[in-house]
């Protein structure tokens, strides 16, 4: 494999990494590590990465914001980072590697791997001789829908674990059809993780925190419909489209309480400057009294505000959950940190 020729324009996203043949990236990380051990302790050991994540990013220019998440993994993972860049400016046969810098961090090894988007073929073998022997290999696919790319095709049956952000499929029920396929296709070989379920889980946890007060439990039997309220953009206020977020709260709770099954509305709110799919509310009544439980979010201060009412309508209980942070390299750690499959996630999405 070629490394860029002396003289050569250096793309922006490259600055502080070193280009590297590809052949050569194992025994130049072997080095570099033992470097950076016997400079920090003087007694070399063992390298102790526990897993292999390939992340794939259809845009150079994204290379900064995955290199910043990569960064914050290797605080609690140690990892060995390969990340594909397609750049249609890159020969064909020739991709391009860089490692970063030694003084970065002791823990993790990040290598960015430059290919050109008709080369998948190429692409797959570069990543497969960067893989660290021996361990895991999970795939960040940091892109719209993975089907119909050569490359997801050829790396797929590598990995144990593949996590995507239907977020980035669009949001929508299209989102959903995509994440059912990948679950079915990959069923009983790897595990998917979506960063848009993890993105929602303040608001499966707030409605559970609820249910755990015996004075709200006791009202469950009243409930018989739900509505779940989301952002649309005030030029489209007919926008009838389900958002991913919301129809994947209401097939949750179509798993969690049976007699909501087809009985949760999903409802557009028209909002200006809030990104449109937002969740504003969930809201649970009944048609035979006016028990209810409402939470809703707040901006000042910032989080869920809940508020149950009994049969007559009087308020019984009332709380406030603060805004949890919902970073992209949170909801990644999240993903990674168990191997497995999540059953709740895939009985959420089959609800819907």
């Amino acid at each position: 494999m070629s490394v860029p020729e002396d003289g050569a324009a250096t793309p922006v996203w490259t600055a502080g990494f070193s280009p590297v043949k590809v052949e050569q990236a194992e025994a130049t990380l072997t080095e570099r590590w033992r470097e950076v051990v016997a400079s920090s302790s003087g007694t070399p050991s063992a390298r102790a990465l526990t897993l292999n994540l390939v992340t794939y990013v259809d845009r150079p220019t994204a290379s900064g914001e995955v290199s910043k998440v990569l960064t914050q993994i290797a605080e609690t993972h140690s990892v060995r980072a390969v990340t594909i860049i397609e750049d249609a400016t890159v020969q064909e046969d020739a991709p391009q590697a860089f490692i970063r810098p030694d003084d970065v961090d002791e823990f993790s090894e990040e290598v960015f791997v430059r290919v050109n988007p008709r080369a998948a073929q190429s692409a797959a073998s570069v990543v497969l001789a960067l893989l660290a022997a021996d361990l895991p290999v999970y795939l960040w696919w940091r892109s719209d829908t993975p089907f119909g790319r050569p490359l997801f095709r050829l790396i797929a049956p590598l990995v144990k674990k593949i996590v995507v952000d239907s977020m980035r499929f669009g949001d929508t029920t299209a989102a959903l059809d995509t994440l059912r396929r990948l679950t079915e296709q990959r069923a009983g070989h790897v595990a998917v993780a979506d960063l848009n379920w993890k993105r929602i889980k303040p608001w499966r946890r707030e409605i559970a925190a609820c249910f755990d007060d015996p004075a709200v439990l006791a009202l469950l039997r009243e409930f018989d419909k739900c509505r779940i309220e989301y952002a649309v953009d005030t030029g489209q206020p007919d926008a009838q489209h389900k958002t991913a977020r919301a129809a994947l709260i209401a097939g949750w709770l179509a798993c969690c309480f049976s007699r909501l099954r087809g009985r949760v509305r999903l409802e557009p709110v028209p909002a200006d400057g809030v990104r449109a799919g937002r969740i504003f509310a969930v809201l649970f009544q009944s048609t035979k009294s006016r028990a209810a439980l409402s939470l809703t979010r707040q901006e000042e201060p910032r989080g869920i505000a809940a508020e149950a009412r009994d049969a007559r309508g009087e308020i019984v209980r009332v709380r406030f959950f603060p805004e949890s942070q919902q970073t992209e390299a949170q909801l990644l750690h999240r993903s990674i940190d168990d191997p497995a499959r999540d059953p709740v996630f895939e009985a959420a999405l089959a609800e819907e």
